[in-house]
């Protein structure tokens, strides 16, 4: 069953029984805390077995604990929370709109770990490559990475070459096209482990379904002038910028990364 707080993402709750949606034209959500009541009440017994997953010698992560699996990720806790962040083998940074979000996760950890949950960043980048951006970024969160296996292919925020030359590609529940196409993407999944130690994959969102963890956007929402998003991509790419990076020149393309180049460049790109 589809259970959504965004106006343009999509979330999907496997085995929830509960369709909730409700926005006014500014995109501020009046309705978050019912969603999130019947949200909760919802069964979480129907979610999909996250047992399948193939990796290279039966490992799926690596981080600075050396080799994880899933299961592992949990801790002591029976949910977790995995932020799908844009970061692809070779890259020598993350997407920006995923470095915006994750300059939120810090500070709220510290909150959100006091509850039942544990919260873990992957990316298909190097080990190697995601330490040196996050030391570059400042950030504390556990991040690993996913390259020796198939998890994010699984959870369908990664794509083959072959896929994206093709076109399409199947993101957010639907098969998307256009300039943005890209072989990684961004998302976020939850996972629940029961006391027989069975991980159950209960909900996974994408695109701008992110954009309920941006408090920024929650402060900017209030103000009468808004977003401002006016073009020429008419999404964050507008304006966001690694936080490193908002004296510098450049611009963010279709596909969210940064480009060291001028605006001219981009309506170049978005026209053709």
């Amino acid at each position: 069953m589809f259970h959504s707080l965004q106006r343009f993402g999509v979330g999907q709750r496997i085995g929830g029984g509960v369709v909730i949606a409700g926005f006014d034209p500014l995109g501020v959500n009046p309705v978050a805390a019912a969603a999130a009541a019947a949200y909760a009440k919802a069964p979480v017994n129907g979610g999909i077995p996250a047992s399948q997953f193939t990796a290279k010698g039966g490992i799926l992560f690596e981080g600075q604990n050396g080799n994880e699996t899933l299961s592992e990720l949990f801790l002591s806790k029976t949910q977790l929370i995995v932020y799908h962040f844009m970061f692809g083998p070779g890259w020598r940074e993350g997407c920006v709109g995923c470095s915006f979000l994750a300059d939120h996760l810090d500070g709220a950890l510290q909150h959100v770990q006091q509850k039942d949950i544990a919260v873990v960043v992957v990316s298909r980048a190097p080990f190697a490559e995601i330490e040196a951006f996050k030391k570059r970024m400042g950030w504390n969160f556990k991040w690993l990475s996913s390259s020796g296996s198939e998890f994010n292919y699984d959870y369908q925020v990664s794509f083959k070459p072959e896929e994206v030359a093709s076109g399409s590609i199947y993101y957010n529940y639907e098969n998307r096209g256009g300039s943005f196409l890209s072989e990684d993407m961004s998302g976020t999944s939850v996972f629940y482990k029961d006391d027989s130690g069975k991980v159950f994959h209960t909900y996974s969102s994408y695109a701008r379904g992110g954009e309920e963890l941006l408090g920024s956007y929650s402060l900017i929402d209030l103000t009468p002038k808004g977003r401002q998003e006016n073009g020429p991509t008419f999404t964050l790419g507008d304006w966001v910028r690694h936080h490193d990076r908002y004296q510098a020149s450049g611009f963010v393309d279709p596909t969210g990364r940064y480009r060291e180049a001028t605006v001219q460049d981009l309506v170049e790109i978005v026209a053709s």
